[in-house]
């Protein structure tokens, strides 16, 4: 019975450890990368999860913007 309970203790022991270290690498590979983009403002892309950096238009075309309207960063 003692054998028992210490291979149980050392199987949830080795879960808790995987757990924790699959958590920690979600965050550090998918949730930091996603915040640092949204916080410089540019577009995130969840499919390849790349960070764009928006351009306005008027770069292209040479065209003015309409009356009110802001330029992208």
């Amino acid at each position: 019975m003692d054998r028992l309970l210490l291979r149980l203790r050392y199987i949830f022991l080795g879960l808790f450890v995987l757990g924790a270290a699959a958590s920690w690498g979600y965050q550090i590979f998918y949730v930091q990368p996603y915040n640092k983009c949204i916080i410089a403002r540019h577009w995130w892309d969840k499919d390849t999860r790349t960070c764009a950096t928006p351009v306005s238009i008027t770069r292209f075309t040479g065209r003015p913007l309409p009356a009110g309207a802001q330029p992208a960063p």
